[in-house]
C-alpha cells in the first residue's frame, strides 16, 4: 500500500491479530506480538 506512510517494520506472516486484523502475530520473548500494530497478546 502506498499512501506515503512508511512501514515501521516488515510485517511477518503469523497468527490473526484481534487488535488490527492483520495476520502478523508472532512469538517474541515468549509473548504473542503483532508485527503490524505492536499489540502484545498472551504470554507463556
Amino acid at each position: 500500500h502506498t499512501d506515503g506512510t512508511p512501514a515501521p517494520a516488515p510485517v511477518l506472516r503469523g497468527k490473526h491479530c484481534k487488535e488490527c486484523g492483520n495476520a502478523a502475530v508472532i512469538k517474541k520473548d515468549g509473548c504473542e506480538f503483532c508485527t503490524a500494530c505492536g499489540a502484545v497478546g498472551a504470554c507463556g
